[in-house]
C-alpha cells in the first residue's frame, strides 16, 4: 500500500479526508523542517499541512504566515495538484 501525506483542512471542513503521495512531498523534508519545525512525520501524525504549508515546502520556500482568501485557497491546492502530476510525468 502507498504511503500517503494527510492535508490539513479547517476544523469545520466537511469533505473526505485528502492525501498526497508520500514519495511526493519526501524530497522536501529539509524544507518542511524549517518551514514548521516538525518532521514530515510528526507533521502527518498531528493532521499534515494545508495546501497553501505544502505548496511552500514542495517549492522549496519559505512559509508566509499571514492569512490567504478561501479563492486563494483553491488555487493553492490546484498548483500542488499540479506538482503532483508533473511528479509522474517526468520525461
Amino acid at each position: 500500500m502507498r504511503k500517503l501525506f494527510p492535508v490539513l483542512h479547517e476544523p469545520n471542513y466537511k469533505g473526505k479526508k485528502e492525501f498526497i503521495p508520500w514519495e511526493v512531498i519526501a524530497p522536501h523534508e529539509a524544507q518542511a523542517y524549517e518551514n514548521h519545525g516538525q518532521s514530515l512525520e510528526r507533521l502527518a501524525s498531528r493532521g499534515g499541512l494545508s495546501y497553501r504549508e505544502m505548496l511552500a515546502v514542495l517549492r522549496d520556500q519559505g512559509f508566509d504566515y499571514g492569512n490567504g482568501s478561501r479563492f486563494a485557497d483553491i488555487q493553492y491546492e490546484f498548483a500542488v495538484l499540479k506538482i503532483v502530476r508533473d511528479f509522474y510525468i517526468k520525461d
